[in-house]
């Protein structure tokens, strides 16, 4: 537990809610594609269109997307986002 704070601390990955971790480039990389998916959506990302682009679970789909809410880099509305 530790170690893993010490990692998180010095920023080599970024722990997300539900105990969903990433490296911190991985974690940039996802969020990119997601703004490049809502320009090519119309300005519109949801949840589903986020799972089809990456192939992975309502889990880490919605750990992603809430905490790019929480950074203000999109705004919920319903189920879908939209960029700020």
């Amino acid at each position: 537990v530790e170690l893993l704070q010490f990692i998180i601390d010095r920023g080599d990955i970024i722990r997300l809610g539900s105990g969903v971790i990433y490296p911190t480039p991985v974690y940039d990389e996802i969020e990119s594609a997601i703004k490049d998916l809502s320009a090519d959506l119309g300005g519109e990302i949801s949840i589903s269109a986020v799972r089809e682009k990456f192939g992975t679970s309502r889990k880490y789909t919605l750990a992603v997307l809430e905490n790019m809410d929480s950074k203000g880099l999109t705004r919920r509305v319903g189920d879908n986002r939209f960029l700020r």
